[in-house]
């Protein structure tokens, strides 16, 4: 139902269910906090050829802007910093395991469809530092995943050469970034500017 968006309406008349279910993301259990990821992702996620109303963007915004605010669900929209916020501090964790992370920057594909979550994600500073920097004690599947998610970014309509949604510097260094393709290793700063070079397959 949330991927496909059927019935989403119907869903959000119960708003107790609703509050409860934006509580776990605040939950200590793995486990639980692993599966309201997975059901934020079906929320976010676009089905293709579809034709998503204004009151259907409305509906996800209202969710999701009070991941961090559950019970003042029922007063209307929260806080989008905030919840763009709570989702960076799982991805840039070091505890996380890879296979966490993996699934979390599966869940931001979702998140920068929409527009408001493309121009939030990247106001976070946090996560442009984390995203951008080439970090070789991370494992191939993150190093992957992180390339597969910058190459989304920068096809999105929301890169556009205005750049209305995101700052142009860190516009550019999404496009070095991926121009230096999965495994670009660091060999050189020289006045906080960064030089790669392209590493063999399974350096990280």
């Amino acid at each position: 139902m949330l991927v496909n968006k059927k019935s989403l309406d119907v869903l959000v008349t119960d708003t107790e269910f609703i509050i409860n279910w934006l509580r776990t993301a605040n939950y200590m259990s793995e486990d639980l906090r692993k599966s309201f990821f997975l059901s934020m992702k079906s929320l976010l996620h676009i089905p293709k050829d579809s034709d998503l109303t204004e009151e259907y963007n409305e509906l996800i915004y209202k969710i999701f802007s009070n991941v961090g605010s559950p019970a003042n669900y029922n007063e209307g929209n929260g806080s989008i910093k905030d919840s763009v916020a709570h989702f960076v501090k799982y991805v840039i964790l070091p505890v996380e395991t890879t296979e966490a992370k993996v699934s979390h920057f599966n869940l931001l594909e979702e998140l920068i469809q929409w527009h408001w979550g493309f121009k939030e994600l990247f106001k976070n500073g946090n996560f442009c530092k984390y995203l951008l920097n080439r970090n070789q004690s991370e494992l191939k599947p993150l190093l992957e995943v992180k390339y597969e998610f910058v190459k989304k970014v920068i096809s999105s309509p929301f890169y556009d050469a205005k750049m209305e949604c995101i700052d142009s510097t860190i516009a550019e260094q999404l496009k070095n970034y991926y121009k230096n393709g999965i495994y670009g290793v660091e060999i050189e700063e020289i006045d906080n500017v960064h030089t790669f070079q392209v590493a063999t397959e399974g350096s990280g």
